[in-house]
C-alpha cells in the first residue's frame, strides 16, 4: 500500500509550470514502483511524509509492519529515501537529518548524475547513509553502499513518526 503522508506538497510553492511536470516527481514515482517488486516482507510505503524540524521524507518504507483489527501495532523497520536529481550535497544533508527517526536512511541519486556522489562517498560512509543509484530508463537500483539496518538515533522521534503513520493508516482502513 502507498499512502500520501501530508496533503500539503511542497512543490505547490512552485510556479504553475513547475507543478505539471516536476521531473524528481517523476523520478520518485518510478524509483517506487521499481523498488516495490523486490521487496519481499509485509510493507507499507508512504509519500512525502513531514516530520517536525528533519524536513519531508520522500518516501518511507515501514518494513515487517504487524495489524491487528486493521491496526498497526508494530512496525519493525523504519527505512527513509531521500531522493534527488541533482545535488548529492543537499540530498546527504536531509537524510542525515532522517536519521533521528529511521532506522536505515537511504539517498537516491539517478544514476547519469550519481559520479560527483560517488566521488565523495567517504561523506556517505561518515554519516552511516546508503548511497543507491537508480537507472530509470532500465528501471535498475544499485546500492553502492547499503548499510544494514540498525536503530533510529532519537528513540523518541521514531516513536513520534510511528504514531503519525498510526494516525495516518487509521483514516485509510
Amino acid at each position: 500500500m502507498i499512502l500520501q503522508g501530508s496533503k500539503f506538497l511542497p512543490r505547490t510553492n512552485l510556479p504553475k509550470k513547475f507543478q505539471i511536470h516536476n521531473i524528481e516527481d517523476q523520478f520518485v514515482n518510478a524509483f517506487l514502483k521499481t523498488y516495490i517488486k523486490v521487496v519481499k516482507s509485509s510493507s507499507l510505503f508512504i509519500k512525502e511524509t513531514p516530520t517536525p524540524c528533519l524536513g519531508i521524507a520522500d518516501v518511507l518504507h515501514c518494513v515487517g509492519v504487524e495489524k491487528r483489527d486493521g491496526n498497526i501495532t508494530r512496525i519493525r523497520g523504519l527505512l527513509a529515501f531521500e531522493m534527488k536529481i541533482g545535488h548529492w550535497k543537499k540530498a546527504l544533508l536531509q537524510a542525515h537529518k532522517y536519521s533521528y527517526f529511521a532506522d536505515k536512511v537511504i539517498v537516491v541519486l539517478p544514476a547519469e548524475k550519481s559520479n560527483a556522489a560517488i566521488n565523495n562517498i567517504q561523506w556517505f560512509e561518515k554519516l552511516g547513509i546508503s548511497l543507491w543509484v537508480f537507472d530509470m530508463p532500465n528501471k535498475k537500483i544499485k546500492k553502492l553502499l547499503n548499510f544494514k539496518r540498525t536503530h533510529a538515533s532519537s528513540p523518541k522521534e521514531r516513536r513520534k513518526i510511528v504514531e503519525k503513520i498510526r494516525k495516518l493508516t487509521t483514516r485509510h482502513t
